[in-house]
């Protein structure tokens, strides 16, 4: 308690210094939410479970302050179900950074306690964020490197991503299922990420632009963190294998294995209305290849990825068949917008468990008041076919169907479809799966 008390009484003092100069701000947010089950069965009772909202739009009450001169900002934020933060930012005229800490974590190291009975790691436990990156050339060469980075999903060499299954780098990189690719409940999750996907990962990044042409290549895991990196995770998720490694010192990153395999390549051609971007994951040679192109309101776009030499946990090459391919159209108004994904996936090896996938994923959205009220709704069809070499699964093969609509509400006015202050009612019907509703009220200054 002594403690934290002088950690305050330091940020009252600072706030005395800094108070002559640079802009000081608040802000604040509540979220009461609730989640309805309408279709579960415990010991035979058909009541409807009331239970806890969860998810992006959870139960919850925030509040930062934040301080800003020049290129430089301090904030701390208070969560009421999450962590007591702290960040440090700097954006200069040709290079910029961001430290975060949990310090709520940090006071109970410090008062004693365990920082987190998960990891040995200190600084890995309290590191919210760490990264920082250089223009050079003017701007002609942007390079980043990442201990813990900032979320870069879909910012270098991407564009369309309907036909992707790879997830953020959160844990630097994880397949959306791999060989589960093919999963039944991924309905209303059309779309993955590139293999440049980043969320917290470590790497160093090099892109160079020229004009309308950018091209770069992202290393991952140079800066071994035992949370984040290899070590903490059973060896390293391989991209798109099962874990095999020579050296079991989980406390280092093999060059070769974790480092130089899993390197990604990318380049992007970007000349308005259309753009195209490519990418190769040196690791069994997997590859990305995307593209769009608009016409007023209405944009296409299409792309693939796919593992064009995979092996097994051991390293041994496989006969499988990894790919997607998929494509979207979307035609988007200040009043209303409509649009389409689908997209053909094939998983396995035909002389042993196999399957294919077909998605179609269609939406709709309408401002009802364009200053205050929108409604959208999502529509899913999956259909799901699974072979055991020729003969065919029937209990795995089956249609899957999903709808949700929605309905927001901004309270302050600002803007249909935006809601930081407002009303949110969400259905959800999945078939066989899912039949929920969750309602979500949100204040915010």
């Amino acid at each position: 308690m002594k403690k934290i008390l002088v950690v305050l009484l330091v940020l009252a003092v600072a706030g005395g210094v800094f108070a002559q100069e640079g802009e000081w701000s608040l802000s604040g947010a509540v979220s009461v939410g609730t989640h309805i089950d309408l279709d579960i069965d415990i010991d035979t009772n058909d009541d409807p479970v009331v239970g806890y909202s969860d998810g992006t739009d959870r139960t919850n009450s925030t509040f930062g302050i934040s301080y800003e001169r020049g290129g430089i900002g301090i904030g701390i934020d208070f969560g009421q179900f999450n962590d007591f933060s702290g960040t440090l930012t700097y954006d200069g005229e040709n290079f910029k950074f961001k430290a975060g800490a949990n310090l709520s974590k940090l006071f109970f190291a410090v008062a004693g306690g365990s920082v987190d009975d998960n990891s040995a790691y200190f600084g890995d436990s309290l590191t919210n964020s760490l990264w920082g990156s250089y223009e050079m050339l003017n701007g002609m060469v942007h390079l980043e490197t990442a201990f813990k980075s900032r979320d870069i999903s879909g910012k270098y060499w991407t564009s369309n991503t309907v036909g992707a299954f790879y997830d953020n780098g959160a844990n630097n990189g994880t397949f959306l299922g791999y060989r589960d690719t093919l999963s039944l409940n991924k309905t209303f999750d059309g779309a993955g990420n590139s293999f440049s996907a980043f969320d917290g990962g470590n790497f160093l990044l090099a892109n160079l632009s020229l004009n309308n042409l950018s091209f770069g290549v992202l290393v991952p895991n140079l800066f071994f963190s035992e949370q984040y990196g290899v070590g903490n995770r059973n060896g390293y998720a391989k991209s798109p294998v099962a874990s095999y490694r020579s050296y079991d010192d989980t406390e280092s990153a093999l060059l070769a294995a974790d480092i130089m395999r899993k390197m990604v390549v990318g380049v992007k051609v970007d000349m308005q209305p259309m753009e195209f971007a490519a990418q190769i994951l040196l690791e069994d040679y997997a590859v990305y290849f995307g593209g769009s192109i608009g016409f007023g309101n209405l944009t296409a776009g299409a792309s693939f990825m796919g593992i064009l030499a995979p092996t097994d946990g051991d390293g041994e090459p496989t006969h499988e068949t990894i790919m997607k391919v998929g494509g979207s159209v979307g035609y988007d108004t200040d009043a209303f917008g409509a649009g389409l994904e689908a997209w053909l996936g094939m998983l396995g090896d035909p002389s042993n468990e196999n399957g294919t996938q077909v998605g179609f994923e269609p939406y709709f959205s309408y401002n009802v008041i364009p200053t205050h009220l929108q409604f959208k709704v999502n529509a899913s069809f999956i259909f799901n076919n699974v072979y055991n070499g020729s003969e065919k699964d029937t209990e795995n093969s089956e249609v899957i169907w999903g709808l949700k609509p929605q309905l927001y509400w901004n309270f302050l006015g600002t803007g249909a479809g935006t809601w930081d202050t407002g009303i949110g009612v969400k259905y959800t019907m999945i078939k066989d799966r899912q039949n929920t509703l969750d309602v979500m009220f949100k204040f915010s200054f």
